[in-house]
Formats: C-alpha cells, sequence, structure tokens
C-alpha cells in the first residue's frame, strides 16, 4: 500500500526535477527560492493592480526583494515552468481523457484520438500555418478543427447508428482518416523550404515553443474537463460493465455518453492544440 501512494508524490518529484535540470544548470535550492519569491512578487503585483483598479487609485504592496539576475528569471518563468505546467496538463488530460474512452467503449486500448480529434486538430494546425503561421491563429484552428471532427463522427452515430458506440467508434475511424488525407494533401501543396518542415514539425508534437499565455489559454478547459469526468466517474464505471446494466441501474447512457464525449473532446483538443499530436496516451 505504501508503495501505491508513493506513486502519487511521482509527478511532485519530477516537476521539481524538470525546474532543477536543463540545459542551464541551476542550483536546486536557489531555484526554489527564486520559484517562491517570484511568484509571491507575481501575486502581489495582480493584488495591487486589483486593489487600484477597485479603489481608483495607485495601491502598491511592498514585494519580496530580487536579488538573482534576469536570465534566471527567464530560464524559471518563461521557458521551464510552461514547459512543465503544459506537459502535467497534456499528460493528466489526455489520461484521464482516454481512461473516459476506455470505459465508455469498454475497451483498455481505446485512446483519446478515437474519434478523430487529433486528426482534425491536425489538420487545422496545417491550415493555420499554410494560412498564417502565427501560433495563435495556429492553436485556434486546431481546437476548433478538433471539435468540427468529433461533431461529424458523433453525428455519424447518431444519424446511422442511432447512438451505437460500434458505429461511433466507425465514424472516429472514417473522419480521422478523412482528415488524415486533407492533412496530406495540405503538405502537397505546402512550400517545401518553410511552410512543409513547420507542419511536419508541429505533426511531431513538442512543447518547446509553450508559453505562459498558451498554459493559461488551455488550462482552464482542460482542468473543467477533467473535472466534470471526475464527478461523473462512477457512472463510467457502470457504462463499463455494459449499456443494458447501467440503464437497469439508473444511468441515462445516451446523455452520459454525450457528456463523456464532450468533456473529453475539449480536453483532448486542448491538449492537441498547444502540445501537436502526441501518441497513445492513457
Amino acid at each position: 500500500m505504501p508503495a501505491e501512494r508513493a506513486i502519487y508524490l511521482l509527478p511532485v518529484a519530477l516537476f521539481f526535477f524538470s525546474l532543477f535540470f536543463g540545459r542551464y544548470m541551476m542550483d536546486p535550492a536557489e531555484t526554489l527560492r527564486i520559484l517562491i519569491i517570484g511568484s509571491a512578487n507575481t501575486l502581489l503585483d495582480w493584488a495591487s493592480s486589483l486593489l487600484s483598479a477597485l479603489s481608483d487609485q495607485q495601491i502598491i504592496l511592498p514585494s519580496f526583494e530580487q536579488t538573482w539576475g534576469a536570465s534566471e528569471q527567464t530560464v524559471i518563468f518563461r521557458i521551464r515552468l510552461p514547459r512543465v505546467a503544459a506537459a502535467m496538463l497534456v499528460g493528466g488530460g489526455l489520461s484521464i481523457a482516454g481512461a473516459s474512452f476506455q470505459g465508455l467503449f469498454r475497451n483498455p486500448l481505446v485512446s483519446p484520438d478515437i474519434l478523430g480529434v487529433s486528426a482534425g486538430a491536425g489538420f487545422g494546425a496545417a491550415l493555420g500555418i499554410l494560412a498564417s503561421g502565427d501560433p495563435g491563429v495556429i492553436q485556434i484552428s486546431a481546437f476548433v478543427f478538433g471539435i468540427i471532427a468529433v461533431s461529424i463522427a458523433y453525428c455519424i452515430g447518431r444519424t446511422v447508428g442511432r447512438g451505437s458506440t460500434l458505429v461511433l467508434v466507425l465514424g472516429g475511424i472514417i473522419i480521422g482518416s478523412l482528415f488524415s488525407a486533407f492533412i496530406s494533401l495540405t503538405k502537397y501543396v505546402a512550400d517545401p523550404y518553410d511552410t512543409l518542415p513547420a507542419i511536419v514539425f508541429w505533426m511531431m508534437g513538442s512543447l518547446s515553443a509553450v508559453s505562459n499565455a498558451d498554459v493559461l489559454a488551455v488550462g482552464p478547459p482542460i482542468i473543467l474537463g477533467s473535472l466534470c469526468l471526475f464527478l461523473v466517474r462512477w457512472r463510467i464505471n457502470l457504462l463499463a460493465v455494459g449499456e443494458e446494466e447501467a440503464r437497469a441501474l439508473g444511468v441515462d447512457t445516451k446523455r452520459m455518453t454525450m457528456v463523456l464525449i464532450v468533456a473529453a473532446t475539449v480536453i483532448t483538443a486542448s491538449a492537441v492544440c498547444i502540445s501537436g499530436i502526441i501518441g497513445w496516451v492513457g
């Protein structure tokens, strides 16, 4: 039992390990001091701005003295911390979404992109790179097309299979293949010296370009979607037994299927839009 509980401490240990070590070596104790004092100063600045806005006069709260250089500040708060936070959000979100889909489809090998969300997001990102190249446009386009792909797959399942999970999975496979073909077409028309490498690099998946703004943008939908799935976890367990058994125990299977698909899709689309396509997680 202690060993099973100790695994919950592993993400915390990896979080600090990732902050301590990297290409730019820093002392762990100094890193912790910068992280704590820097975070406290940021919160004090936010509080000062809020109080100033509420009182219609400038209020400046006292802050802690900063004894480190700008390079250390940049490494921790603009490079390592956003990447580590994004990695935890993306990994945790995809694992929760994948586990939910595994319960819904009663298959332990199901991944979060079973309904085509990753292929749709990939096409959206490729389209954004081809049309603009702006990171914000790429992320929004990836998120929107990921949602569109799952919506089409869900409509196929509802129209053709009348809510059958088997037809829903087949619809997801069809839509995933369709958007994968669109990605290939986008690569074909892209500039081979500029745009094509950017598309390929995005498809490989990376957190190297993640910023604090990206984390703040995708954090709320991933956390809210995960919280939603956590609150209905016992219903997911009942769905894993079978639809008829779940209905016999009072679960509205159609409504619950819709909730699971929406929450898991929002999580996956939010994760993929900043990290690129990631292999089987969950």
